[in-house]
């Protein structure tokens, strides 16, 4: 007897939903989860100590002081800062963020 494969509709898995705890919860992390690394050209501030999880990156080895955020999708936010103190400004939910 031939064993009949279930038609692709059947094995699709049904799409990823977030409830509102969901996404607040990935917002907590564990300070003993985060950790860095000193690169030539940048500090990473990474998760889980892996280069894949990058927070942020601080590009302080020139006179044009910077930080990289990263999004959801990886995308890649650069940031010019005046001074080192201008990285309090960057947090989540600042005022200096806008409406």
């Amino acid at each position: 007897m031939a064993s009949q494969r279930p038609s692709l509709e059947l094995r699709k898995k049904p799409a990823l939903v977030l409830r509102f705890e969901e996404r607040a919860a990935r917002r907590v992390v564990s300070s003993d989860r985060v950790t860095y690394r000193d690169a030539k050209t940048y500090f990473s501030v990474i998760l889980d100590d892996k280069n894949r999880r990058s927070i942020c990156r601080l590009h302080f080895n020139t006179s044009k002081k910077a930080m990289t955020l990263f999004g959801p999708d990886r995308e890649e936010r650069r940031v010019p800062l005046a001074a080192i103190e201008n990285l309090y400004e960057q947090r989540q939910g600042s005022p200096a963020d806008g409406p």
